[in-house]
C-alpha cells in the first residue's frame, strides 16, 4: 500500500534534510510539504513510485555552503547511476539552488571539489513529471536530464537574481524519449541567463567514466552525462522577456528528432534557435530531422538593462545538418527590425531551403554571401523548410 506522509512545518533556521530524507526513503510514497522554508543541507534521493506535493508557499532551499561536490544539487533520483527509477513526480513548490552562497567549483579534474550548479538532476527515470512549481537561483542547469523516457514538465517558472554562464532552463541529454513540455516561463529579467531549452544529444567533454573533463579550472557540468539520441517531444507555451535564447540543439553522433515546438514569446539576447556547430560538432555534423516550429513572436533585445547593445548573432542560426526542419509563422515584432542582426543564417553544409513563404510585409529577401552562408537580413515569415 502506498504510504502518505504528511510533514510538519520546519523549524526556523534548521537543516531539514534527515526529516525529509527518512519519509523518502523507500519510495511508494505521497509526500505532503506545507508552506514554510525547508533547508536541506545535502541532496534529496527521491526513490521510485514516489510523489511530492508542495504548496506555492513551499521552498526548499540548499543550504549556504553544502554544495561542493559534482554529486550535489536540490534533489535527485535515488538510483540515477545504476538501473534507474520509475513513476517519480515533482509537484509544487520552490525548489532553490541558493547560487549566491553555493558558487560552482573550480577544480574541473576534482569530483569531490567541484560542483556543477545543477539544482533538478534526473537519471534513468520512466515516468517523470515536473509541474507547478518554480527553480530559483541555480548555479547552472535549473534542471538538467538524461536517459529520460516517458516526461512531462508542466507550467515550471524559472527565477534567478544571481547570473552565471550555463544556466540553462531545461536540458536534456542522451536517451531522452516521448516527453511533453508546456508552459516554461522566465519570471525574472535575463532567465535562464542561457538556453530556456537545451536538445543536446552531444555535450563536450564527457567521459564514459561518468565525469566530464570541462575546459581548466571550469567545474563539469557533465557528470553523468551519456550521448544519445533525443527524440519525440512536444513543446508548447514558451515565455521569456530577455532569456539568452530560447532553443538549443546540439547533434553530433546522435540525432535529434520528431520535436514539434509552438507558442514560443519574448525576447531574446542571443539566438532564438542556436543550431550552430561546437567543439567536435563541426558544421554540417550529427542530424536534426523532423522539426518543427510554429506560432512564434520573439524579438532580439539589448544584452543588459544597462546597455543598448544588441549582439550581432542570428536569430535562427543554423550549421549543423538538417533534414526537414520546418519554421512556420515567425513575428519579428517591430521593436526589432533595423537593429542590424540577421534573422536567418543557414550554413551550406547544414542544408538547403526547399520552400520559403516571406511574410507580407517583409521585404527582405535572402542573400548569399562570399562563404555560401544564407542569410534573411531582416523580418519574420509564414514557412521556411530546410533540407
Amino acid at each position: 500500500m502506498r504510504r502518505h506522509i504528511v510533514l510538519p512545518a520546519p523549524n526556523p533556521g534548521e537543516d531539514s534534510f534527515e526529516l525529509l530524507q527518512n519519509a523518502l526513503n523507500g519510495g511508494d510514497l505521497l509526500l505532503e510539504l506545507p508552506k514554510g522554508l525547508f533547508l536541506v543541507s545535502k541532496t534529496l534521493r527521491v526513490f521510485s513510485h514516489t510523489t511530492i506535493r508542495a504548496t506555492e508557499h513551499t521552498v526548499i532551499r540548499r543550504m549556504d555552503h553544502t554544495a561542493i561536490n559534482v554529486h550535489d544539487c536540490v534533489i535527485a533520483n535515488a538510483d540515477e547511476y545504476g538501473s534507474g527509477n520509475e513513476c517519480i513526480e515533482l509537484e509544487g513548490g520552490i525548489w532553490d539552488g541558493n547560487n549566491p552562497a553555493n558558487p560552482r567549483g573550480k577544480h574541473a579534474l576534482d569530483p569531490e571539489n567541484s560542483y556543477s550548479g545543477v539544482a533538478i538532476r534526473f537519471n534513468r527515470v520512466k515516468g517523470l513529471t515536473i509541474r507547478d512549481l518554480t527553480v530559483s537561483q541555480a548555479e547552472s542547469y535549473f534542471i538538467r536530464m538524461c536517459n529520460i523516457t516517458d516526461f512531462r514538465i508542466l507550467n515550471v517558472k524559472f527565477f534567478s537574481t544571481c547570473f552565471r554562464g550555463n544556466q540553462d532552463g531545461v536540458h536534456l541529454n542522451g536517451n531522452c524519449f516521448h516527453g511533453k513540455i508546456k508552459g516554461l516561463y522566465g519570471i525574472s529579467p535575463y532567465t535562464p541567463g542561457d538556453d530556456m531549452i537545451a536538445l543536446n544529444a552531444y555535450d563536450a567533454a564527457v567521459e564514459n567514466n561518468y565525469f566530464g573533463l570541462g575546459e581548466e579550472n571550469i567545474p563539469s557540468l557533465n557528470y553523468g552525462v551519456d550521448l544519445g539520441p533525443i527524440e519525440d517531444i512536444e513543446i508548447e507555451d514558451v515565455y521569456a522577456d530577455s532569456v539568452y535564447g530560447f532553443f538549443r540543439i546540439l547533434t553530433r553522433e546522435h540525432p535529434v528528432r520528431n520535436i514539434r515546438a509552438k507558442n514560443i514569446r519574448g525576447g531574446c539576447r542571443f539566438l532564438l534557435l542556436n543550431a550552430n556547430s561546437f567543439a567536435d560538432a563541426a558544421p554540417g555534423m550529427g542530424l536534426i530531422e523532423n522539426v518543427e516550429f510554429s506560432d512564434i513572436c520573439v524579438s532580439k533585445v539589448p544584452m543588459w538593462s544597462d546597455s543598448p547593445e544588441i549582439n550581432d548573432f542570428p536569430l535562427w542560426g543554423m550549421q549543423l545538418k538538417m533534414k526537414n526542419v520546418v519554421i512556420r509563422d515567425y513575428v519579428r515584432p517591430p521593436l526589432d527590425v533595423n537593429c542590424g542582426t540577421d534573422s536567418v543564417t543557414l550554413h551550406p553544409a547544414a542544408g538547403v531551403i526547399s520552400a520559403f513563404e516571406p511574410d507580407p510585409a517583409n521585404k527582405c529577401e535572402f542573400v548569399t554571401d562570399e562563404n555560401n552562408v544564407v542569410h534573411l537580413p531582416d523580418g519574420g515569415f509564414r514557412y521556411l523548410k530546410i533540407n
